[in-house]
């Protein structure tokens, strides 16, 4: 017995018990809302651009700022090739379809003090907020140099976006809040 408890960690968060070979699921607006960074900033507002991305997709609004903010976004991530919006359509539509799938954990990194971070999964997580997936499943990543998630309103900033645009972005954070309080209790825990 000893030795199962050994392989947990507990952190920050006492309601997550993360091992290195499991999955769990988590509340989803509570993961969305615990990115936050060591000085105390929230560091998810790269989710939010994907959030509105994802409304205005599923809303049919042609020609939305938010296609091109994603763009954007990619392309100062340097992520264009792996991620783009034709390819995010499709895993709208699949979400849409099917909703969230557990067996695709999104992966986290734990901070040096001890807070579950964002890893590879940010596009999932999106989805899952908008169409109110209670929980998504989680996945401790192997990868233990990255301890810092590094998406907070600064990083939009020194990527060249402008201060409306940035306000844009912060505004979709309580969008979200927003949007699950009206999605009733159950939605939003």
């Amino acid at each position: 017995m000893h030795r199962f408890w050994s392989l947990f960690k507990r952190r920050r968060r006492r309601d997550l018990l993360v091992s290195s070979d499991a999955v769990h699921l988590y509340p989803t607006l509570k993961f969305f809302l615990g990115q936050i960074g060591p000085d105390g900033s929230f560091q998810a507002y790269d989710v939010c651009v994907r959030y509105a991305f994802v409304r205005d997709f599923e809303k049919g609004v042609v020609d939305s700022p938010w296609s091109a903010i994603y763009e954007r976004m990619q392309r100062a991530r340097g992520a264009v090739s792996h991620h783009n919006a034709e390819r995010f359509a499709k895993l709208i539509g699949s979400f849409r379809a099917t909703g969230y799938d557990v067996r695709s954990a999104i992966t986290l990194h734990v901070s040096r003090d001890g807070a579950y971070l964002l890893g590879d999964g940010s596009h999932r997580l999106a989805c899952s907020l908008y169409f109110k997936t209670p929980w998504v499943s989680l996945a401790h990543s192997p990868d233990k140099r990255k301890t810092t998630r590094d998406y907070g309103i600064d990083w939009f900033e020194k990527a060249g976006f402008s201060v409306a645009e940035r306000n844009m972005i912060m505004a979709v954070k309580d969008e979200i809040v927003a949007a699950w309080e009206e999605g009733g209790a159950d939605a939003a825990k």
